[in-house]
């Protein structure tokens, strides 16, 4: 087992601010088995970034790993109320 949920949460804090910005409108904490289920620490803990669109380029290039914590990325399309 990875790091605690706890110190996961505070890096996901560290990397939202570092580099929240467009077209990245979600980020939270999840399991590593969500993304990948075979892999040998798929009980871990890891970052869960979405993305309004599809990345472009110009856009600002994003880590797969961050303060050794695995990123995943997907697209959620865009967030807005009802």
């Amino acid at each position: 087992m990875g790091l605690s949920f706890v110190e996961v949460k505070e890096i996901k804090e560290a990397f939202q601010q570092e580099f929240w910005k467009p077209p990245m409108n979600m980020c939270g904490v999840s399991w590593v088995g969500r993304f990948e289920p075979d892999a040998p620490d798929q009980n871990d803990r890891c970052i869960s970034v979405g993305f309004s669109r599809e990345l472009q380029d110009g856009d600002p290039p994003f880590p797969h790993e961050y303060r050794g914590v695995k990123v995943f990325f997907s697209v959620i399309g865009e967030i807005r109320a009802l």
